[in-house]
C-alpha cells in the first residue's frame, strides 16, 4: 500500500512534457525499488 501514496505523487506531474526525463526516472526508482523489495520478501521465506 505505501508504493500506492509514491504513484499518487507521481501522477500529480503526469502529462507535463518538461519533466518527463523527472518522470521516466522516478518510475524506473519505483519498479527498481519493488522488485528489490519483492525478491527480499522471496529470499525470508
Amino acid at each position: 500500500m505505501a508504493h500506492m501514496k509514491d504513484w499518487r505523487s507521481l501522477a500529480r506531474h503526469h502529462g507535463r512534457r518538461e519533466q518527463m526525463s523527472d518522470i521516466i526516472q522516478a518510475v524506473a526508482g519505483l519498479l527498481s525499488h519493488q522488485q528489490t523489495a519483492t525478491m527480499a520478501a522471496g529470499a525470508r521465506t
